[in-house]
């Protein structure tokens, strides 16, 4: 996959958690997890820029937001309001995950 700026785009995926749902005799299970999308280009002064998009996944499928690239695949996801996962699939995990990368990352340019 190409960034709509040219750049080439990484693809890194995890699972986070399996939840069981039971309604009546009928269990349902859903895969949490995640996907990040990383572009690199060149930047003034021989430095990186490093642009990151980080979305939960559920059973694999990466649900629409405003943020998504250009050309990016995703899938309309709906869930019932009571739905377990609901206050997983936020994003606020990936933007965790986004915040912590570039914190330790500044701290080893720094040293």
């Amino acid at each position: 996959m190409r960034h709509p700026m040219g750049q080439d785009v990484s693809r890194f995926t995890r699972d986070r958690e399996t939840l069981v749902d039971r309604i009546g005799a009928t269990t349902f299970e859903k895969v949490i997890g995640s996907v990040f999308y990383v572009a690199l280009s060149g930047a003034p002064g021989g430095a990186t820029a490093a642009r990151v998009l980080g979305k939960p996944t559920v059973d694999g499928a990466e649900p629409c937001s405003r943020a998504d690239w250009p050309r990016m695949h995703c899938e309309q996801i709906s869930a019932g309001d009571f739905w377990p996962g609901r206050g997983k699939t936020t994003g606020r995990e990936e933007a965790d995950a986004i915040r912590l990368v570039l914190q330790d990352y500044r701290a080893s340019c720094a040293r």
